[in-house]
């Protein structure tokens, strides 16, 4: 029925990390020593939707927003 916090996370992050698209622009990203970025929560709620739905994890998402400063 109803998940913990713990177990609603594990499940976000399991998700997240079935795109291997994000994780490349993550990793990517990452390598590239910004003090401070964050993806953008429109693609990441996208991703979460079409798990659920069933559909292709990166269905409808046009592009992935990295915000920094």
């Amino acid at each position: 029925m109803y998940k913990t916090i713990d177990k609603q996370n594990e499940l976000f992050i399991s998700i997240i990390m079935k795109n291997r698209e994000l994780m490349d622009i993550l990793d990517y990203v990452s390598n590239l020593g910004l003090p401070n970025f964050y993806i953008a929560a429109g693609s990441v709620f996208q991703i979460i939707w079409n798990y659920m739905d069933g559909n292709d994890l990166n269905y409808g998402i046009k592009d992935i927003d990295v915000i920094y400063y």
